[in-house]
């Protein structure tokens, strides 16, 4: 049998193969006769449409109204938050908020927190942490933290955003699309970076003084 009567309905139920559902047409389509004992299995759907279009993924958990709608064959994701994963068809991912890894996005294995993070993202290995985080990250192994963090980034991979406008125009490495291996700290507001280890250090004639010209060498 595919599908839940009760759960269409609304109510709470479970079923042997230990499935939990609960709101509107939550794991609708789920199919209970799928030849693997572990498919459709052990997924926890509650929320208007949550996990809808779901048939045959495993060890999700969606919560939401419409978290996970299209996830069809996706197995251990979580979902938390209207729309959530709501057009995601990637496995192991963990998306909280709102339409987090929800619009066009199409991942695994990654980690969105906030308004819109990871909102179109087609990335793996991903982790986009604040308000529009990662949005359109297509690469992989991209790690953003802070409000805008890494938002125009689409391809470039193992970059790392740390704060507000990271990677973005208004930062000092500039608007990051395509490129790779960077670390952006912050945005063009940040005037210190402070640090116990004296590796890190700069060189500049404005801070310098009694500057002369070096005379002495080949003409």
């Amino acid at each position: 049998e595919a599908g839940f009567a009760a759960a269409s309905g609304g109510g709470v139920t479970s079923d042997s193969r230990e499935n939990t559902l609960g709101g509107t047409d939550a794991g609708a389509n789920l199919n209970l006769s799928a030849s693997e004992s572990w498919q459709a299995a052990t997924n926890t759907f509650f929320g208007f449409e949550a996990g809808k279009t779901q048939t045959t993924g495993a060890y999700n958990t969606f919560i939401g109204h419409k978290s996970g709608h299209d996830v069809t064959t996706g197995y251990s994701n979580t979902l938390v938050g209207v729309s959530s994963g709501e057009n995601n068809t990637g496995d192991e991912n963990t998306f909280v908020g709102y339409k987090t890894g929800g619009d066009e996005a199409s991942t695994s294995t990654c980690t969105g927190m906030g308004i819109n993070a990871m909102k179109d993202a087609t990335c793996i290995y991903g982790t986009g942490i604040g308000v529009y985080a990662l949005e359109n990250a297509s690469g992989s192994n991209n790690t953003a933290l802070g409000h805008y963090a890494g938002q125009p980034t689409t391809s470039g991979s193992n970059n790392l955003f740390l704060g507000y406008y990271s990677g973005s125009s208004s930062s000092p490495s500039g608007s990051i699309t395509t490129g790779s291996n960077n670390v952006v700290l912050g945005d063009n507001n940040i005037q210190n970076l402070y640090c116990a280890d004296t590796s890190i250090s700069s060189s500049d004639s404005r801070d310098k003084t009694d500057v002369t010209s070096f005379t002495i060498g080949l003409d």
